[in-house]
């Protein structure tokens, strides 16, 4: 992809909230392929508690694997690997069988070539736009920083009878570059009244980028987060992967996905109004 394809990119997301992209798509069947495989390996070890990672000032372990339930048959799987999760396997704080080491690795990939997309578009939206952000993204992806950290995640929804997708939300990121939907889709809509909703989810070869609610601090209020959900498919499996971009704001954390639109909004409304207000990357650590 060459950097004029990267500037048509960050325009069109610039322009419309959301854009579609080709990507390298061998490398996310590889992840896809062998997720499952991961999960069940878990269960029938009965290891899935030393998975986790807790990052220092987070709430909770929010790295490795982690596993929702909101039923009997609603169990949901987020596999999330970060420059935290490599440093606990390398310190041996989470101990992986010798079949697990082939997942890491291509999730450990997939993660790097989704970190540098979403720096090249990042680039690009500096240079056309003067955000001043991509130095603070490109920390983010090699730092480990409470609620700012570059994650992907993978999710694996087994088919079962009550088993649902995610409701209408924003991301707490500043990007979010998503790889393809196996089982359900991504819905893009106005806001959580909205019942219009519009199918985004990018099809084989492709993916889709779009802004989380740190947009708002960026652009100085100029950007909305895109708010969207996610459906699953009766009887199938629902398979896809994700990957979130920071940059670390100092003022203000986004600790809740759940609650991230409003909680952050009623802050940025507070701190835009000041007449000293600025989006100042200097000041990030």
């Amino acid at each position: 992809m060459t950097q004029q394809n990267f500037s048509d990119i960050a325009t069109e997301l610039w322009e419309n909230g959301w854009a579609m992209f080709p990507i390298e798509q061998a490398r996310v069947e590889q992840v896809k392929a062998s997720f499952p495989d991961f999960v069940a390996r878990r269960v029938r070890l009965d290891d899935v508690d030393q998975w986790h990672v807790q990052l220092s000032g987070e709430s909770e372990a929010d790295v490795g694997l982690v596993v929702r339930n909101g039923g009997n048959h609603d169990r949901k799987w987020f596999f999330h690997s970060n420059p935290a999760l490599n440093a606990a396997i390398k310190l041996d704080k989470i101990k992986p069988q010798p079949d697990d080491y082939r997942f890491l690795v291509l999730h450990d990939s997939l993660r790097s070539y989704a970190a540098g997309l979403g720096a090249q578009i990042m680039d690009a939206l500096d240079e056309l736009y003067g955000l001043g952000a991509a130095a603070s993204y490109r920390a983010c992806l090699q730092q480990t920083m409470p609620y700012s950290t570059a994650t992907l995640r993978s999710l694996y929804y087994p088919s079962g009878v009550e088993q649902t997708g995610a409701k209408v939300h924003v991301d707490r990121s500043l990007l979010t570059i998503h790889f393809g939907d196996e089982g359900g889709q991504l819905l893009a809509c106005k806001g959580p009244g909205d019942t219009v909703h519009q199918a985004v989810s990018p099809p084989p070869g492709f993916a889709l980028v779009f802004f989380g609610v740190k947009i708002l601090w960026v652009s100085r209020g100029e950007k909305q987060p895109l708010w969207h959900l996610s459906t699953t498919q009766s009887g199938q499996d629902r398979l896809a992967h994700v990957h979130f971009g920071h940059v670390d704001i100092l003022d203000y954390l986004v600790p809740d996905a759940k609650n991230a639109y409003c909680d952050f909004f009623a802050r940025f409304q507070e701190i835009v109004q000041e007449p000293e207000y600025e989006w100042r990357p200097s000041l990030v650590a």
